[in-house]
């Protein structure tokens, strides 16, 4: 296959210009020349008159309302349903609507407690900072300050499970009445490395009632332990 060769016209002796924007500009004729002079393109300047003026400006504005209006009633179905607060039947007391509320607290970790001080709304916790005045601070890590999402988090569950499935309270409740009636039953109770003087005194407890019983210990951030 031959190669293609183009033949390009041949420029004029005078002519300097190699490359146009058309073939007007080539041509210079008047037409391109009014053309290019004009900032706008044909119709843009029309109505210079201030009476003209006036009379399009109010123009554009009726436009611009009509134009706004029908945009409100297309985006009306797009809001999120309404929702009305219902207010306290009766206060709880130290909480004031719209101010926080705030609780010294420790939350329990392996081997030790993070202090910390608690923010709340309305009884809802929001923000969990480090207490400043225990002398064991040591601010706040991820999984401290990630903690109080799960308050809040649609995977947490909702429902009594049995073997994974959904269960009633009733049968939840017949199932421990019938190993708090039997002193012997092998029962299997799972805790976190945390120390707790109360979790510990529970287990003692537990241990006295229940012969067979069985207590393990796991933390999935530091390894197995039981």
């Amino acid at each position: 296959m031959s190669k293609r060769v183009w033949h390009h016209p041949e420029i004029p002796a005078g002519e300097t210009t190699v490359a146009w924007r058309s073939a007007g500009q080539l041509e210079d004729t008047a037409e391109f020349r009014q053309w290019m002079d004009r900032e706008f393109p044909q119709g843009a300047a029309e109505l210079s008159d201030s009476e003209s003026d006036e009379t399009s400006r109010r123009s554009f504005l009726k436009l611009m309302g009509a134009s706004t209006a029908l945009a409100g009633f297309g985006m009306a179905a797009c809001r999120r349903p309404e929702s009305y607060i219902v207010p306290y039947t009766k206060a709880p007391e130290w909480v004031i609507p719209g101010k926080a509320t705030y609780y010294a607290s420790a939350m329990p970790r392996s081997g030790g407690a993070v202090p910390l001080v608690v923010t709340t709304f309305e009884g809802r916790p929001t923000r969990l900072s480090p207490n400043n005045l225990h002398p064991d601070v040591d601010g706040t890590d991820a999984f401290t300050q990630a903690s109080v999402l799960d308050l809040y988090s649609p995977s947490r569950s909702r429902k009594v499970l049995k073997s994974g499935k959904a269960s009633r309270r009733a049968e939840l409740e017949a199932a421990i009445a019938a190993l708090a009636a039997d002193s012997s039953a092998k029962v299997g109770f799972l805790f976190g490395t945390d120390d707790s003087p109360t979790r510990n005194r529970l287990a003692k407890d537990l241990a006295a009632k229940f012969s067979a019983a069985k207590f393990y210990q796991y933390e999935a951030l530091v390894g197995d332990s039981s």
